[in-house]
């Protein structure tokens, strides 16, 4: 279980790092969106598979 959750972190890494590439701005967004400061994240899943899926329809532009 912990190294699928590791390599989802992985993933989702690497999303936001080709996002923030291409567009800094949305990737600040979307990253406070869930992280809103170190000790206030999101901790129910399903806002983090919205937010992948809302970085990859970005990405595909």
């Amino acid at each position: 279980m912990r190294m699928v959750s590791f390599r989802e972190g992985v993933i989702d890494h690497a999303l936001l790092t080709s996002l923030a590439k291409r567009n800094p701005e949305r990737a600040d967004e979307i990253t406070r969106r869930i992280a809103r400061t170190i000790t206030d994240f999101e901790r129910q899943s399903e806002p983090y598979h919205q937010v992948r899926m809302e970085i990859l329809a970005v990405l595909e532009e």
